[in-house]
């Protein structure tokens, strides 16, 4: 529709405010290794990884 999208909007204002240097460098990627993160991200790859496999399907019985 002529719009950005979102996570391509989050990335560019992440790299604009590291280049501007509003943000340090160090403290811009600091959060991806905090324990919480990585544990949802993995989450987040196995569940879609479960759904694409075709393990959990709408198969209801009637």
């Amino acid at each position: 529709m002529g719009r950005l999208r979102c996570d391509l909007i989050a990335v560019l204002a992440s790299l604009a405010a590291v280049f501007s240097g509003i943000v340090p460098h160090k403290a811009a990627l600091s959060g991806f290794g905090d324990d919480i993160v990585i544990i949802v991200a993995s989450a987040l790859v196995v569940s879609a990884t479960i759904e694409r496999s075709g393990v959990i399907e709408d198969s209801s019985i009637v």
